[in-house]
């Protein structure tokens, strides 16, 4: 039996499916979170000239695309590896780019049989996806990748047809040993397996609970949580859930839930707090026609919302954007550069927006924040819950003035130096056509594009009664960031 140490987890090989399969026993002891923020984009297989737009971004990551059903002799040992994405890797590894390589999808020679036309997302022969992945790991772990992640989006029936049984019987378990096969077969014992990069969607969550549940049963579990989100961040109350409501604020009870209360669920977030890093590995906006100026201003607009969102959650370590360009065509939108009818290449507004905050925002420093920064903040702390033999639910309500335009982050947590008891309190921020509305466990934040210039309120409320979690009562800090001035105006109505 070999034995290794791949991160903080015990390693070892069993027998399976007349092969190896690595098994990874979790620690759910330890905490997410390195302090370092991450930005990558998605750049499928690309032209040198797609990998130089991401490193003169100033991104860290770029996701690449490894695609098994387009290669020739799939299934056979003179499978061909493309030219082109071997061209890409290198060049993002010259230009000090990581790169996490999406392993999947099945060619016609490794099929098990599908219900569809389709053919790429029938459930793979699990030997020869796990003979794929060594392959594949080997290859490209020489050239530097040392992140490879199991399939893409399993949850839609158009990427993958099977079950979350299936995924993790025909891909996962096999996909673990053919990544820690392949890396040692390149002499490392280094790869990282990521996953399961689910789109946040229909009922993700009874999907993403099979998976964990079977994955926790065989003892394995992906180094990095990976994860797609493109819902706006904010919405009013009477919209759809936002972003971050799909990352830890779930809305209402009968909505979908968190991606944290499902982890939280499986054991994987004590505390709600994940044992594992998240990296939301899609997301982002389309522009429609791809070069329209107002929907520019809005994609840029929510790229640096996501940001915002990101920096609040420690556990939250890396956001991957789609996309570095439009592709398969000039008229797909939702890259954030354009190729024109004379094949130049067009800069619009979040290239330049992401360009500037990753190059000046202390937030991205390569060796994270300086210990307790809050840049462009404001502060006030107060105290939430009155006694009394009849007591309805307490109230504090605060003010600012911002610019239209302006990105506002409020945030709502216990005040560290107070006494307090219970979880749960209710933020609202609303102002100028804008209501938005937080329930969740502290802490809590609302991010959000102001419409107009003008004087927004902010309310921090009790809640009593609520079917999950403790109310919070207690002593409380109510920040406020801004892009601009508003910050210097928070105060109390």
């Amino acid at each position: 039996m070999l034995k290794k140490k791949i991160m903080n987890k015990s390693v070892r090989w069993l027998t399976w499916g007349g092969g190896l399969l690595l098994l990874v026993a979790v620690s759910t002891t330890s905490q997410a979170g390195s302090g370092v923020n991450t930005v990558g984009m998605n750049v499928h297989i690309p032209h040198p000239s797609v990998v130089d737009l991401a490193a003169d971004l100033g991104v860290q990551w770029v996701r690449m695309d490894n695609p098994w059903h387009a290669y020739a002799n799939a299934c056979s040992p003179d499978m061909a590896f493309p030219s082109a994405l071997d061209t890409a890797v290198q060049h993002a590894i010259q230009r000090g780019l990581q790169v996490y390589l999406v392993l999947g999808f099945t060619p016609p020679c490794a099929s098990t049989g599908g219900g569809d036309e389709i053919g790429f997302n029938d459930p793979p022969v699990p030997e020869q996806f796990a003979d794929y992945v060594r392959r594949s790991v080997a290859h490209y772990r020489s050239f530097g990748v040392r992140h490879f992640g199991m399939w893409n989006e399993p949850n839609l029936s158009f990427f993958f047809e099977g079950t979350a049984e299936q995924y993790v019987d025909h891909i996962v378990l096999p996909g673990f040993a053919g990544v820690a096969i392949g890396c040692a077969e390149a002499g490392y014992n280094d790869c990282l397996v990521l996953g399961p990069d689910l789109a946040h969607r229909g009922d993700y969550d009874v999907f993403l609970s099979a998976v964990l549940n079977r994955m926790q049963a065989a003892s394995v579990m992906f180094d990095i949580f990976t994860h797609h989100i493109y819902l706006p961040v904010a919405t009013p109350l009477w919209e759809r859930d936002s972003y971050a409501n799909a990352l830890d604020d779930r809305r209402f009870d009968a909505t979908r839930p968190a991606l944290i209360d499902v982890l939280n669920k499986a054991g994987l977030a004590p505390d709600r707090l994940p044992v594992l890093d998240i990296w939301i590995t899609e997301t982002g906006l389309r522009v429609e026609p791809a070069t329209e100026p107002q929907g520019m201003a809005e994609q840029a607009a929510r790229y640096m919302e996501v940001l915002n969102v990101q920096v609040a959650r420690p556990w939250y370590t890396n956001t991957i954007f789609y996309e570095i360009i439009d592709a398969p065509h000039p008229n797909d939108g939702y890259g954030i550069a354009s190729v024109e009818e004379n094949s130049t290449v067009f800069l619009k507004d979040a290239y330049f927006a992401l360009r500037d905050r990753l190059a000046n925002d202390a937030w991205f420093a390569p060796e994270g924040p300086p210990a307790g920064l809050r840049p462009n903040t404001g502060r006030t702390c107060a105290r939430l819950g009155k006694s009394g033999f009849i007591r309805l639910p307490d109230q504090d309500q605060f003010k600012f003035d911002g610019q239209a335009g302006e990105l506002v982050t409020a945030t709502l947590e216990r005040n560290a130096d107070g006494s307090y008891e219970g979880s749960r309190a209710t933020l609202i921020l609303e102002g100028h056509g804008l209501y938005f509305i937080s329930r969740g466990p502290l802490v809590n934040d609302i991010t959000t594009t102001l419409p107009e210039t003008g004087r927004y309120k902010i309310h921090v409320a009790e809640q009593l009664g609520i079917a999950e979690g403790s109310p919070f009562r207690g002593d409380y800090c109510l920040s406020l960031e801004s892009s601009q001035g508003a910050h210097a105006t928070l105060e109390e109505d």
